[in-house]
């Protein structure tokens, strides 16, 4: 008779000092999978704004130059329009960023509090000393552990190292009974 065994339908973490668990049910992933492209068109758009506000800045320099040749301002002008230009330019990009950022992290928020309950997204940026490059690179850790349980050809792969030393006469732990890496 051959016994097969059911995986495990969540994934456990631990954040800090607190332990949470994630539901693997379909709809849960599907939701989660649909969260972290929201995720990715953030960051994605935080860029392109960033590369427009360049483009836009590298426009307006070319054309204060091109003003400074025609019209021949002095030295002194022409610093004084091109510092006004780069602080306006700070200023934009300044701006984006923060904006950016807030969209960001309350997306990586969102997601956490989706994935682990309410709350349970404030709780872990506070872990992060409320910084949302910390959080991010959490999200990411959460994101790849999450996609790497879902990889059946690793599973596979797995199973039959254990099918073999089974074979072979080793001890081998069923996943219910080991920890997770």
């Amino acid at each position: 008779m051959v016994v097969i065994e059911i995986p495990k339908s969540t994934l456990d973490f631990e954040i800090g000092n607190k332990k949470y668990t994630l539901d693997m049910s379909d709809k849960t992933i599907n939701q989660l999978n649909y969260k972290v492209n929201q995720i990715q068109t953030n960051e994605i758009k935080a860029e392109q704004v960033i590369q427009e506000k360049i483009a836009s800045y590298d426009e307006e320099l070319k054309n204060l130059r091109s003003k400074n040749t025609i019209q021949g301002l002095n030295q002194a002008d022409f610093k004084h329009e091109e510092h006004k230009l780069q602080n306006k330019f700070d200023r934009m990009v300044i701006n984006a960023s923060e904006k950016s950022f807030k969209k960001l992290t309350e997306a990586y928020i969102n997601f956490l509090n989706y994935v682990f309950g309410d709350n349970a997204g404030r709780d872990i940026y506070q872990l992060c000393n409320e910084s949302t490059i910390v959080l991010g690179k959490v999200v990411t850790q959460i994101s790849v552990a999450i996609n790497n349980d879902q990889d059946l050809v690793d599973y596979r792969m797995q199973y039959v190292k254990k099918i073999k030393a089974l074979k072979n006469g080793d001890k081998v732990e069923s996943e219910s009974n080991s920890v997770q890496k």
